[in-house]
């Protein structure tokens, strides 16, 4: 009976251990959608200098983008729309960030 105590602590602590792994894989690094906007418009040549961009994620145009939080590991498809305006002024550009996420 003595040498089984120490063997179900072990077994006990290791169980613990991998349990409090498996919930650190499973915490999102989630970042404010302005935050991923912003590194977005880093890679992307045509938009690095826009100041008005409009951003939907899976269909809904968001407003507030410091409101919105987003988990980028989560991102499935990303596409940077630019459409020229017919003038050539262009402050008048608007573009587009479509995000798409994978469903949970």
């Amino acid at each position: 009976m003595k040498k089984i105590i120490p063997f179900l602590f072990i077994l006990f602590s290791l169980s613990v251990a991998a349990q409090s792994m498996d919930n650190d894989k499973n915490k999102t690094a989630t970042i404010s959608l302005a935050e991923f906007v912003e590194t977005v418009k880093a890679k992307n040549e045509s938009i690095k200098n826009v100041k008005n961009i409009n951003v939907m994620v899976n269909d809904l145009l968001i407003e507030d983008l410091n409101g919105f939080m987003i988990d980028p590991k989560n991102v499935s498809k990303l596409e940077v729309l630019v459409l020229e305006p017919n003038g050539t002024k262009q402050e008048e550009r608007k573009p587009s960030i479509i995000i798409t996420t994978k469903i949970k």
